[in-house]
């Protein structure tokens, strides 16, 4: 709770902080944040695998997860300002971001570097995805919800394919992007789910509504402005 707390308020302040900035300093600090993302995301399969060899191979941990390419998504946004990764890491993140940072599914507790990298990551991945929304004003809309759900059901099978693809050549079934050969390691909302893959379209169903809950206050604002 410590944690999340910490990252709400970061992810709030550090923005509104750089939004009274010169835009020349808002663009160094953007760029400067979008490099640290891509610096920790594409050094996640050399760390993970050095601090704890017996849990993690470079084969587990791909930047293939919700969480791994909307932080991506977020840097390439800050760097590019194209809004089609805004919107990727938008609904990607604060849907993966939730469950992940609630229902975390680490192995070791405050202070090992497993659970301070693993909150780390996820807040940074927060934090780009918000210094958008407040210093550049860019924002969702119905038909990025409705585009980024088809996004997400068309990359479905291509993830569950990658993952069968490292599974039938690398010993000990490493892979398990968005989750979908396995169970979370935590305990998680996929516990009271069927077994794998029958909860796919389960994972389906509740990836439209968690998206619409997240566009839900975007909507109303757009209501009460009416």
């Amino acid at each position: 709770m410590i944690a999340l707390g910490l990252i709400f308020i970061s992810i709030i302040i550090i923005p509104y902080l750089v939004l009274t900035l010169k835009e020349k300093t808002q663009n160094v600090i953007s760029t400067s944040l979008a490099l640290l993302i891509l610096l920790n995301e594409f050094s996640k399969p050399i760390y993970y695998p050095a601090l704890y060899p017996d849990y993690f191979s470079i084969l587990k941990i791909l930047p293939l997860h919700f969480c791994h390419l909307s932080a991506i998504c977020a840097a390439i946004f800050l760097l590019s300002r194209k809004k089609i990764f805004f919107e990727i890491s938008f609904f990607w993140g604060i849907a993966g971001g939730l469950i992940a940072n609630t229902q975390p599914d680490i192995r070791f507790a405050f202070p090992d570097p497993n659970f301070i990298l693993f909150f780390f990551g996820h807040g940074l991945m927060w934090l780009g995805i918000f210094f958008s929304l407040i210093v550049y004003k860019v924002r969702p809309y119905f038909k990025t919800f409705i585009k980024i759900f088809f996004i997400t059901v068309f990359l479905s099978p291509v993830v569950y394919s990658i993952n069968s693809f490292i599974n039938y050549y690398a010993e000990g079934n490493p892979a398990n992007y968005w989750y979908l050969m396995a169970r979370p390691d935590g305990a998680s909302i996929a516990d009271f789910l069927p077994d794998p893959p029958a909860q796919i379209p389960i994972f389906v169903l509740l990836a439209f509504i968690i998206f619409a809950l997240i566009y839900t206050p975007f909507a109303v604002w757009d209501k009460l402005k009416k």
